[in-house]
């Protein structure tokens, strides 16, 4: 369930930008398809790091014993800087 759910929202994170930048856009004025492609690449970062908080917990969830809980929490957090940093690039 945790891979569905993770591979789930990452998905709508690489669609949602696209349907946001592409649907109902004519492409005539520069200044509104700049906008959309604005929105569009915002919209892809705020769902990647989503995608990487939530990947994150989710391990945290299905975590089996105290160890495995003790070596997520002892990672440095570079997933999730990784996804602040770099937008929508894949945090594994």
């Amino acid at each position: 369930m945790e891979r569905f759910a993770s591979t789930t929202l990452w998905m709508v994170s690489l669609v949602l930008p696209y349907l946001v930048f592409a649907i109902a856009n004519r492409f005539r004025k520069p200044i509104v398809t700049a906008a959309r492609a604005i929105v569009a690449i915002a919209i892809g970062w705020a769902f990647m790091v989503a995608y990487a908080v939530a990947a994150e917990s989710l391990s945290l969830a299905a975590a089996s014993s105290e160890e495995a809980r003790l070596s997520i929490y002892d990672g440095d957090g570079s997933k999730v800087a990784f996804a602040i940093t770099f937008g929508w690039l894949l945090p594994r």
